[in-house]
């Protein structure tokens, strides 16, 4: 990798990262299980960072996400 190249975003990378937010969030709650604000934080960062094609039927979103989901 040269010097100030970026990493190419990959579904793989995106998935990782959501779910390293999801779990961060689960930590700081001090719970030892996922609940809804911890998925709804992994579903966020994951579409932010890979967002739905238009028209996908998403199994990540909730109607508050509609926004990342065309």
């Amino acid at each position: 990798m040269t010097t100030g190249s970026k990493m190419q975003m990959t579904y793989e990378l995106a998935n990782a990262c959501a779910l390293d937010a999801g779990n961060a969030s689960m930590r700081r709650a001090e719970r030892k299980a996922w609940n809804l604000d911890d998925w709804n934080v992994m579903a966020k960062k994951f579409h932010r960072l890979w967002p739905c094609p238009p028209g996908a039927n998403c199994p990540t979103c909730y109607p508050q996400e509609t926004e990342s989901c065309p």
